[in-house]
C-alpha cells in the first residue's frame, strides 16, 4: 500500500494489476480483518488500526488524483467493462470499492459491525 500511496496510483502497470489489488487483495484483507473477529486477539488491534489508517490514506490519495482520471471515469460510464483493460479507467473506477471499504471501517455492514461490538472499549 505504501508504494501505491507514494506513487499516487502510478505504480500499477496494468488495469488488471490495479483491479486485482483494489477489488481483490485489499478488499479481502480489510474484510477479513473486520469480519473474522473470532480469530483476532485484542493485541492484534493496533495492527488492524494501522491498516485501516492506510486504507483511509489510500482513499484520500485517490480523491486527490481523481481529477486526472475524470475523463476515463466518463468513458467508463459509457463502456462499463473498460476498467478491465484500461489503466486510467481502472484507477478511476476504484471509487466503489474504496467507498465500500470506508463503510466497513465505520461498521456500516452487518459483518463489520459485529467486529465493533465484539471489541467494545
Amino acid at each position: 500500500m505504501r508504494l501505491i500511496l507514494d506513487s499516487k496510483f502510478t505504480c500499477f502497470t496494468s488495469a488488471h494489476e490495479c483491479t486485482q489489488f483494489i477489488r481483490g487483495e485489499l478488499y479481502f484483507y480489510l474484510d477479513s480483518l473486520l469480519t473474522l473477529h473470532m480469530s483476532i486477539e485484542p493485541s492484534d488491534l493496533p495492527g488492524i488500526v494501522e491498516f485501516v489508517r492506510l486504507c483511509f490514506e489510500l482513499l484520500l490519495t485517490w480523491m486527490e488524483v481523481f481529477t486526472k482520471y475524470q475523463e476515463a471515469f466518463k468513458e467508463s460510464q459509457q463502456n462499463p467493462h473498460l476498467f478491465c483493460v484500461d489503466l486510467p479507467a481502472a484507477i478511476s473506477m476504484c471509487c466503489f470499492e474504496l467507498v465500500e471499504l470506508l463503510g466497513k471501517t465505520w461498521g456500516l455492514c452487518v459483518r463489520a459491525r459485529t467486529f465493533f461490538t465484539h471489541f467494545k472499549s
